[in-house]
């Protein structure tokens, strides 16, 4: 809202010195006093502006270890994360995981011995087979055609196993995904058939509540 008005003295004027208190001041003492106060703050800016750059630095200074350090959590972990997917790859028992990080250890790198245990690898392999299965699960539900073949094998135990795997087209050219083994006693027509199924349930059961759909 503006209302006309006229100033009936242009030689005085009302100037606020703080905590609600003005003062009457002609026009040359108003300029004299915001003159001065505006050197006092030039000063003190000058006086804090050096503190405030110490602090600055300090603040750097201290979040330069804490950003090597996570540096160096996150190396070990992956060290941790590939020592645990060898040993499940070669079929080692999980109480080897820690003589492997110790060896990793001896032979140069920095790894701490913390989560080293049978329980910690188990855990790793955990979290490596759930992404593995999302990948999988991504990668089929990306092609508009797949089929499954089907091996028998035998482990270190001289079990004899069943191992399924995907086909599908990536640009231009086949590949086999791994879907899972499974330890049968034997590997009749029959049991081959059961494994297959089983398998592909569990694919869609897995692509289903990634995706909220299934691949047919």
């Amino acid at each position: 809202m503006y209302v006309p008005g006229t100033l009936s003295d242009v030689e005085h004027v009302l100037v606020d010195v703080g905590t609600g208190y003005y003062v009457e001041k002609n026009v040359e003492a108003t300029k004299e006093f915001f003159k001065r106060k505006i050197d006092f703050l030039t000063k003190q800016i000058e006086k804090i502006q050096p503190a405030l750059q110490e602090k600055h630095a300090m603040k750097q200074a201290l979040q330069q270890p804490e950003a090597a350090a996570r540096s160096q959590q996150e190396a070990e972990m992956i060290v941790k994360f590939n020592t645990a997917y060898n040993i499940a790859k070669e079929e080692m028992p999980f109480t080897k995981f820690r003589s492997q990080i110790l060896l990793q250890k001896k032979n140069g790198l920095n790894v701490n011995p913390t989560y080293s245990n049978d329980k910690s690898c188990a855990l790793f392999i955990g979290v490596i087979a759930d992404t593995l299965k999302k990948s999988t699960v991504e990668k089929i539900a990306a092609v508009p055609y797949l089929s499954f073949m089907i091996d028998g094998d035998t482990d270190i135990s001289t079990k004899e196993c069943e191992i399924v795997y995907a086909r599908i087209m990536a640009n231009g050219r086949p590949i086999n995904i791994l879907i899972g083994h499974v330890e049968v006693k034997h590997a009749n027509a029959q049991v081959v058939i059961e494994v297959l199924n089983m398998k592909i349930q569990q694919l869609h059961s897995q692509q289903t509540s990634q995706t909220g759909t299934t691949k047919a």
